[in-house]
């Protein structure tokens, strides 16, 4: 495994569809939380414009893209360690991580305890995994298509961030299937994403910021890719548009009680990325932003008076 700095270079990219195998040769308002179907449509879909600093492509430095590869890389490492990370946290219902998430922990469980001895062996069983969660073209239901996505984007992730010619290779060439399958989720009936969430308030927001987090994840890796291939990146202004949950003692909260009690805004205030950058200075400063607010703060802003 090579360090972030490694990575930042550019490098060729072949732009293909599908799965394929690898080549180792190469001002708005606030967004409410949905209260009714027409309402659910506006948590994905309410902002029509970026605001004013987003409207055009951005160059990020060096030292920004190196601190946001790194912070990538982390999410596997932290899956492993609390089977959850910045985008992914398991729905209060479940004992057990869906059989998607759970195959791709295993394989994020194994390249973790990669060695100089096991490295080929680990890069077959991960690039496998992975191949195979972007092959999967099963129709399944919301919260499995979730889960498949959310085990795909933490593999992409990790590969595209090791510095591996052959893990990089395999995700530059799946980058436009991401992107689909992200689309898509961004496009799922309203309907049936409330009939996935009406067990509690808790389990209802915690669904819905696993949605909005997967996809500004995505969103925002694919952002830090194109800084790092081409040198800008071109859709930042899509980036400042997507909706994030501005509290970040929402998703730290361990149980409903405790989200409950970190709850002063019934229900929470969720905002456009853009948007969301001014309300998270002061906390920026304190160190009380959660890991990926404060990946999206410094990638923004900078490391100015932000604790690293």
């Amino acid at each position: 495994m090579r360090s972030p700095e490694a990575f930042v270079r550019k490098m060729p990219y072949s732009r293909q569809s599908g799965a394929v195998q690898p080549d180792s040769s190469d001002t708005s308002k606030p967004i409410k939380e949905a209260q009714s179907d027409e309402e659910a449509e506006r948590v994905f879909h309410g902002v029509t414009y970026p605001p004013r600093d987003f409207a055009q492509p951005i160059c990020l430095p060096a030292k920004r893209l190196a601190y946001c590869v790194k912070k990538l890389r982390h999410s596997a490492v932290e899956m492993t360690n609390d089977v959850q990370n910045f985008f992914i946290k398991p729905m209060p219902h479940r004992e057990q991580l869906p059989q998607s998430l759970e195959t791709a922990y295993i394989a994020c469980t194994l390249y973790s305890s990669t060695t100089e001895n096991n490295a080929h062996i680990v890069r077959g069983i991960v690039m496998d995994t992975y191949l195979n969660l972007v092959c999967d073209k099963d129709d399944v239901d919301l919260e499995a298509e979730l889960a498949k996505i959310q085990a795909t984007l933490l593999l992409h992730i990790l590969l595209l961030s090791d510095g591996d010619i052959q893990y990089r290779s395999l995700a530059d060439r799946n980058v436009d299937h991401l992107r689909d399958i992200i689309l898509r989720l961004q496009r799922r009936d309203a309907t049936e994403m409330l009939d996935h969430i009406k067990a509690s308030t808790y389990a209802r927001w915690l669904f819905l910021e696993n949605i909005r987090r997967t996809i500004l994840t995505s969103t925002f890796v694919e952002c830090i890719y194109m800084n790092l291939r081409d040198g800008i990146c071109m859709t930042v202004p899509f980036l400042s548009m997507l909706p994030i949950t501005v509290e970040a003692a929402l998703w730290a909260a361990k149980s409903e009680r405790d989200w409950k009690k970190a709850t002063h805004i019934d229900p929470p205030n969720v905002l456009p990325y853009g948007e969301a950058l001014a309300r998270w200075e002061k906390d920026a400063t304190q160190g009380n932003l959660d890991t990926l607010q404060h990946l999206l703060y410094v990638a923004c802003k900078g490391f100015s008076g932000v604790p690293t």
